[in-house]
């Protein structure tokens, strides 16, 4: 069975295990029904096009076979630099993810969304994601509308841990994380849209929570204020 999955993992275009990386993201479940239900996830275009994003294309030490589709403008030397360049960001990515929200932390996250905005803003990383979606055969193909979809939002998809821990952090009342992950979204406006409108949605839901507070603290202390009043009188 275990061979059986390798091939499979061979035909549908993705690198064999490697300790180095599963340790990277933890435990890594491959019953047979995990792997059916993984590749069953694979045939829409849209998820299959997002998870990309986030697979590792070399294993270290592993001979790279040629990414090239023919016909393309890119040369070899340029997808194996993407391929590289694209794993190496990665890993950061995963090692900010990991990391505490403290100062070290929040630069760590500065530093890997700015390497990955190099990398899905490169020409060449797009060429590579449409040659393996060729090679892989998958059925229904990805439509350009689709690519167009992943591209522009592939730093948010990035960012999602960083701005879950935001909106956690704004509903257990942290202000100190909240204004570390702020700050790390304004050192990343030039990455794109995305950022303020992260900003935006933490600051909104930081005055929404505040708001409601407020109105708790009127509805329970205004009854109190009333009784003390007529009670001196």
């Amino acid at each position: 069975k275990a061979a059986e999955r390798v091939r499979s993992a061979s035909a549908l275009g993705l690198p064999p295990a490697n300790d180095v990386d599963v340790n990277l993201l933890g435990p890594l479940s491959q019953t047979d029904a995990d792997v059916r239900a993984a590749v069953s996830k694979l045939g829409n275009p849209a998820h299959r096009l997002k998870e990309r994003l986030f697979w590792f294309h070399q294993v270290p030490g592993a001979e790279l076979p040629d990414p090239s589709p023919p016909g393309s403008e890119f040369a070899v030397g340029d997808l194996v630099d993407i391929i590289r360049r694209h794993d190496e960001a990665l890993r950061g990515l995963f090692n900010a993810f990991h990391a505490n929200l403290d100062d070290a932390g929040a630069a760590a996250w500065v530093r890997a969304l700015r390497r990955w905005h190099s990398i899905v803003s490169d020409d060449s990383y797009w060429a590579l994601s449409a040659a393996i979606e060729n090679r892989g055969g998958f059925e229904p193909r990805a439509l350009p509308t689709e690519v167009a979809a992943v591209r522009s939002g592939a730093l948010s998809f990035a960012a999602h841990g960083l701005l879950v821990e935001g909106r956690d952090a704004v509903n257990r009342n942290d202000s100190t994380i909240v204004q570390r992950i702020l700050g790390v979204l304004g050192q990343l406006a030039g990455t794109g849209t995305w950022a303020q409108a992260a900003q935006d949605e933490i600051v909104s839901q930081s005055v929404t929570r505040f708001t409601k507070l407020c109105r708790e603290i009127r509805e329970t202390s205004g009854g109190k204020v009333v009784r003390e009043k007529y009670a001196a009188a």
